[in-house]
C-alpha cells in the first residue's frame, strides 16, 4: 500500500532505520524538526519497531521491512494461535485450521497494511490466554492452601511468571488490544470470583490488568515527560466522546458476509446493507466470516443455556462465551465503551477493533466443535478438516484484498524519480517547503490530497529535510502555517531567510492543479521546476534565488533583518485548553463556546520577550454577565452581552508558557439537545505582531 493509513506507519518504520527510533525525526518538521510527543501514535507499537531495527540490520530499504513484517505477520499470528489451542488440549488438526483462519481473518485481508501493527495481532491469542485462566479454577498470581487463609500470593510460580510477562508483552504491542483486555481481565476476574465463589479469580483480574495499565505508562513515559515539561497540546488529535458511537462494533457487521466478497449474492447483500445503514466507520471491517459467525452464534448459544452439571466447571466453553458477551457489551454502538468515551477519557474510540479477540473467542469455539466431531466419527472428523479450511479461506477471502498494485508502483516509482533528482540539485541537509500547507496530525483533505501524501517524498529521501509535518498546536506548525499563506513574493524571501532550498508544489491540493501558484513563483525563482514522471510534484529550486540571481520581481524585497527571522520562527502560539470546545465556524464568522471556567496557555518558545495584539469579540449565552481574565500578563473585568463586545490587546509576552484562566458568570445558554455547557464564546480571534513602534 502506498496511500492512506498505510502512509502514516510507513513514516515510524522509516524513521526507526534513519534516526534510530520514531518519536523524533529531524528530517521533517524543517526546519525545527518533528517530534512526535503530543501524537505518539505508534508509541505502544515498540515491541514491532524493535523488531523492524533489529531487521533493519540486513537492509535499509524501508519498502521492503514494512511488507516483509506485515507478511511475517501471518505465520507468527498462526503461530500464536496454535500454541494457545494446543494448551488447551486441541487436537492438532481443528487447531490447525483455526490458527490459519484466525490468521486470515478479513479485517486483516482488508485493512492490511493501513493499520500495520494493529493487524498483525500476534499478541492477541496470549491475551486471551491468560484471559482464560483468569476465569479457570488456577488463576495465575495466588496459590491455593488449606487453612485460615484459603489462599496466598505466588509471583515466581511458572503460571505467574508467564502471565505477566504476557501482561508486559501487550502493553509494548498496541494500545487499543491492551485496553481491551484490561476492561476483560476486570470483568471476568468479577465474573470468575462470583462463579467459582473465589477471591483468587478477583486478585488475578486486577492483578494482571494492573500491570498492564502500569506497562502502558512505562512504554507511554516519554510522552509523559514530554507534555510534563512543554504542556499540553490540546489541538494534536482531538477525540470527542461521540466518536465511541461513530466507530463502535456492530453484530450485524460480525455476521454478515466480508466486503467484497467472492460470490456475487453475498456481495451484493453486504453492499445492500453497508448503503442503507449509517456509521459504517471500521465496523465494516468486521466480518468474521460463516464460519467465525458458527462459533460466534454457538457460544451465545452456550451462555444461554447456562452451565450444565454434566460438563466440568473448567470447561473451556462457558468461559469463552461470558467473555465474548462481556466484549460484545463494552463494544457495540452505545455501550460501556461509549460510557468509557464520556465519563473517563474519549482517546479510546474504535471499539470495533476488538473484532479481533472476538474472532479468536469464534474460532476457538469452531476448533473445539470440530475437535468433538472428530473424537465422535474419527474418519468423518478428519475427512471434513482440508474442507473446513478450504472453504473458510475461500469464504474470508475478498475481492478487495487485490491492492492497486499497477497505481502504487506508478506512484512510487514516479516518486522516487523525482526526489533523486532533487537531490542531485541540492546539496545534502537542504530544507524543502511543502505547499499547500496540511495540517498534521489527521489534517482534513486539501482538494485531492490526502492527509499523509505530502509524506510520501521523504520516504525516498536520504539527504534532505522536509517541512511536513509539523505538529499542530506547536510553534513550527503556526509558522509552516503563515509562510504558506503569504504572498509569493515574501514567501520566497522568508524561506530563503531561513535557509530553504527549494518548494515542491503538490499539485494534487490546488483546484486548477498548482497552476496560479506556479506562475506566481515563476516571477521570483528562475528556471523552470523539476516536475515528477505522473505531473503531480513541481519542484522550484530556491539556489539560484538564494546566490542573489532573481528577477525584478524580488528586487524590492529587503532581506529580513536577524531579529525579524528570529520572530519568524518562533511565533507566539496560543492553546486552548480546558474549558473550551472545539472551534466552530458559520457564515459570519468563527467562534469557540466556553464553560464558565476555562484556560488559554500562550506559548513563547523564543529566547526574547514578544509584543502580540490580541483581537476578539466575547460575548454571553444569556446576559448580563461579566468575564474576569487574569493572568501575570494581563487582567481584565468586561461586562458581556448578547451582541458581543470587541477586544483588543497588546501584551508583553517573556519567554515560556503562560496560562490565562478566563471565568464568566452568565448562565448557560438552553440548547437542546447539544449537551456542552455553553456560558460565553470567543468570536473571530486573531494573534498577531503588532509593527514596531506600535503602541
Amino acid at each position: 500500500m502506498y496511500s492512506g493509513d498505510a502512509t502514516s506507519f510507513a513514516l515510524p518504520v522509516k524513521s526507526v532505520i534513519d534516526h534510530g527510533w520514531h518519536l523524533e525525526n529531524p528530517s521533517l518538521g524543517a526546519p525545527a524538526g518533528l517530534q512526535l510527543y503530543d501524537f505518539p501514535y505508534a508509541l505502544h507499537n515498540a515491541f514491532h519497531l524493535l523488531v523492524i531495527k533489529a531487521m533493519a540490520l540486513f537492509s535499509g530499504d524501508w519498502a521492503l521491512l514494512f511488507n516483509l513484517y506485515f507478511l511475517l505477520g501471518f505465520p507468527l499470528i498462526a503461530l500464536s494461535a496454535m500454541a494457545v489451542l494446543r494448551h488447551f488440549r486441541v487436537g492438532y488438526g481443528p487447531a490447525i485450521v483455526a490458527s490459519v483462519l484466525y490468521a486470515a481473518l478479513p479485517s486483516r485481508l482488508l485493512k492490511a497494511q493501513g493499520h500495520l501493527f494493529l493487524d498483525t495481532f500476534y499478541q492477541v491469542p496470549l491475551a486471551i490466554l491468560i484471559l482464560l485462566w483468569t476465569c479457570g479454577d488456577d488463576p495465575p498470581l495466588t496459590r491455593a492452601q488449606e487453612g485460615d487463609r484459603p489462599y496466598r500470593l505466588d509471583l515466581r510460580g511458572r503460571r505467574s511468571l508467564v502471565a505477566i510477562g504476557i501482561c508486559v508483552f501487550l502493553a509494548a504491542t498496541e494500545l487499543y488490544y491492551a485496553f481491551f483486555v484490561v476492561c476483560l481481565l476486570v470483568a471476568g476476574g468479577v465474573w470468575a470470583a462470583i462463579e467459582r465463589r473465589s477471591k483468587r479469580n478477583l486478585v488475578a483480574g486486577l492483578g494482571l490488568a494492573a500491570i498492564i495499565t502500569v506497562g502502558l505508562g512505562a512504554v507511554g513515559l516519554p510522552a509523559i515527560v514530554y507534555r510534563a515539561r512543554n504542556g499540553p497540546n490540546p489541538a494534536a488529535a482531538v477525540r470527542g466522546p461521540g466518536e465511541a458511537e461513530i466507530f463502535g462494533l456492530k453484530i450485524a457487521q460480525l455476521l454478515l458476509p466480508v466486503d467484497g466478497h467472492r460470490l456475487p449474492v453475498l456481495r451484493r447483500l453486504k453492499q445492500r446493507y453497508n448503503a442503507n445503514a449509517p456509521l459504517p466507520g471500521e465496523s465494516s471491517t468486521t466480518s468474521l466470516g460463516l464460519l467465525g459467525s458458527i462459533g460466534f452464534l454457538a457460544l451465545l448459544g452456550i451462555l444461554l443455556r447456562g452451565p450444565r452439571a454434566s460438563r466440568p466447571r473448567e470447561d473451556v466453553l462457558r468461559p469463552l462465551s461470558v467473555l465474548n458477551v462481556m466484549a460484545l457489551l463494552l463494544a457495540t454502538i452505545g455501550g460501556f465503551g461509549a460510557l468509557i468515551a464520556l465519563l473517563v477519557t474519549p482517546q479510546i474510540r474504535t471499539y470495533a477493533r476488538i473484532n479481533v479477540i472476538i474472532g479468536f473467542f469464534a474460532l476457538f469455539t469452531l476448533a473445539l466443535l470440530l475437535d468433538r466431531i472428530r473424537e465422535r466419527h474419527a474418519r468423518l472428523g478428519h475427512a471434513l478438516l482440508p474442507f473446513v479450511l478450504g472453504f473458510g479461506l475461500f469464504d474470508q477471502g475478498t475481492v478487495y484484498a487485490r491492492g492497486y498494485y499497477r497505481e502504487a508502483k506508478e506512484s512510487y516509482e514516479s516518486d522516487a524519480d523525482v526526489v533523486r533528482r532533487i537531490e542531485a540539485e541540492v546539496p545534502p541537509g537542504g530544507m524543502i517547503f511543502e505547499l499547500p500547507f496540511m495540517t498534521f496530525p489527521e489534517g482534513n483533505l486539501v482538494d485531492r490530497l490526502e492527509p499523509w501524501q505530502p509524506l510520501r517524498p521523504y520516504l525516498h529521501s536520504r539527504t534532505l529535510r522536509w517541512s511536513f509535518p509539523s505538529m499542530r498546536g506547536r510553534p513550527g506548525d503556526v509558522w509552516a502555517q503563515k509562510v504558506s499563506a503569504a504572498e509569493p513574493a515574501r514567501m520566497v524571501r522568508e524561506l530563503m531567510a531561513v535557509g530553504f532550498r527549494g518548494i515542491l508544489i503538490q499539485r494534487d491540493g490546488y483546484p486548477d492543479n498548482g497552476v496560479a501558484i506556479e506562475s506566481a513563483l515563476r516571477r521570483y525563482i528562475p528556471g523552470e521546476p523539476l516536475v515528477s514522471l505522473n505531473n503531480q510534484l513541481a519542484f522550484f529550486d530556491l539556489g539560484p534565488a538564494a546566490d542573489g540571481t532573481v528577477t525584478n520581481g524580488m528586487a524590492d524585497e529587503a532581506p529580513l533583518s536577524p531579529a525579524e527571522r528570529e520572530r519568524l520562527l518562533h511565533p507566539v502560539v496560543v492553546s486552548w485548553e480546558r474549558g473550551f470546545y472545539d472551534i466552530e465556524k458559520n457564515a459570519q464568522m468563527t467562534f469557540r463556546w466556553s464553560e464558565a471556567s476555562a484556560e488559554a496557555r500562550l506559548e513563547n518558545d523564543g529566547a526574547v520577550e514578544r509584543r502580540i495584539e490580541i483581537k476578539m469579540r466575547v460575548a454571553a449565552a444569556q446576559p448580563p454577565a461579566r468575564l474576569t481574565i487574569e493572568s501575570p500578563i494581563l487582567n481584565e473585568t468586561l461586562e458581556i452581552g448578547a451582541a458581543g463586545r470587541d477586544f483588543d490587546r497588546v501584551l508583553t509576552v517573556p519567554p515560556g508558557s503562560h496560562v490565562i484562566r478566563f471565568h464568566c458568570d452568565g448562565k448557560p445558554a438552553v440548547a437542546p439537545p447539544d449537551p456542552r455547557v455553553m456560558v460565553w464564546r470567543i468570536e473571530n480571534f486573531s494573534l498577531s505582531e503588532p509593527p514596531a513602534g506600535a503602541p
